[in-house]
C-alpha cells in the first residue's frame, strides 16, 4: 500500500523554492565581502603540488613560524594575537582575554616547534613532545600556550593528560597561566573528554590568518601567508576558488569573520 504525501511534505514543497532562494542570496552577499585577491580565491597553494597537504609536521612547523614574532616575516605579534582573538570568539571563555592582554605586554616570546621534554616517574614513557609551545614572559609572570595539532592521526593514550600535567608544573614554577589548544581539520574534539582544551578548527585558523594577512599584506611574509591560507582552504579543506558557491553559510561566516577592534 503506497503511503500518501503528508501535509508537512506538501508545505515544505510549497516553501522550499523561496527558502532555497533566500539561502542562495545570503551566500552570495557573504561571498561578496571577499576581495578578488582574497587567499580563498587563489587557484594555487603551497603544498598540494608537493602532495604534502595533509602532513601534520609541515603544518605544525608553518604555524610555529607564523606565531613567532622574531621571524623575518615581519608579522610581529599579529598572527598570535589574531589566533587568540578567534579562539576567544569561538570558545566564549573570558580567560582568553587575559592572554591577549599579556601578549601586548610581553617582553619576551619564545615559540618552539615539536618541543620535547623528559617525563619523570613514568613507567611507560620517558619523554613527551608539544607540537607548538609558546612561552610569553614579562618582569613578574609568564604565560604558556600549547597547541596540539591533529589532522589524520588521533592522540596517543594519555597524551593530553601528560601535557596538562607538565603545563601545571610549568605554571607553578613560573608564576604563570596556561592555555591548551586542540587544532583539528574539522574542529575535532579531543579523544579524552575534558574541558581543559580549547577547540580550534583549521577553517577558524584560516580565518585568524586571513585577519592577520589583511593587516600585514605589505610585510615580507605577506605573499607567503596568503599561499599558506590557500593551502588550508583549498588544499586541506577542499574549498576550491571556483566552487565557493558550494560552501555552506556557517563555513562562510567562519572564514569571513573579522576582528573589528
Amino acid at each position: 500500500m503506497a503511503s500518501q504525501p503528508s501535509f508537512k511534505l506538501d508545505t515544505l514543497k510549497e516553501y522550499w523554492p523561496r527558502l532555497e532562494s533566500q539561502i542562495h542570496n545570503q551566500r552570495r552577499r557573504k561571498l561578496s565581502k571577499l576581495a578578488q585577491d582574497d587567499p580563498i580565491r587563489s587557484p594555487v597553494d603551497l603544498l598540494s603540488p608537493l602532495r604534502l597537504v595533509s602532513d601534520e609536521v609541515i603544518h605544525t612547523r608553518a604555524l610555529a613560524y607564523l606565531c613567532d614574532p622574531a621571524k623575518e616575516h615581519g608579522f610581529e605579534k599579529a598572527v598570535l594575537r589574531s589566533v587568540l582573538t578567534v579562539l576567544a570568539k569561538r570558545n566564549r571563555r573570558k580567560g582568553i582575554a587575559k592572554f591577549l592582554a599579556f601578549l601586548s605586554k610581553s617582553k619576551r616570546i619564545e615559540v618552539r616547534f615539536e618541543y620535547q621534554y623528559a617525563i619523570q616517574g613514568s613507567r611507560t614513557r620517558s619523554s613527551a613532545r608539544n607540537d607548538v609551545r609558546i612561552e610569553m614572559r614579562n618582569e613578574r609572570s609568564a604565560a604558556l600556550i600549547i597547541i596540539e595539532n591533529k589532522i589524520e592521526a588521533p592522540e596517543g593514550t594519555h597524551q593530553l593528560a601528560l601535557y596538562e600535567d607538565e603545563a601545571r608544573k610549568w605554571c607553578k614554577q613560573n608564576n604563570g597561566r596556561s592555555l591548551l589548544v586542540y587544532l583539528g581539520r574539522e574542529g575535532r574534539e579531543p579523544k579524552d573528554d575534558n574541558d581543559q582544551w580549547l577547540n580550534l578548527s583549521y577553517l577558524s585558523l584560516a580565518c585568524a590568518l586571513r585577519n592577520a594577512w589583511q593587516k600585514c599584506q605589505e610585510t615580507p611574509g605577506g605573499p607567503w601567508l596568503k599561499l599558506y591560507i590557500s593551502t588550508i582552504t583549498r588544499g586541506l579543506l577542499g574549498v576550491h576558488s571556483k566552487r565557493l558557491e558550494h560552501m555552506n553559510l556557517d563555513q562562510i561566516e567562519d572564514y569571513v569573520w573579522e576582528d573589528t577592534k
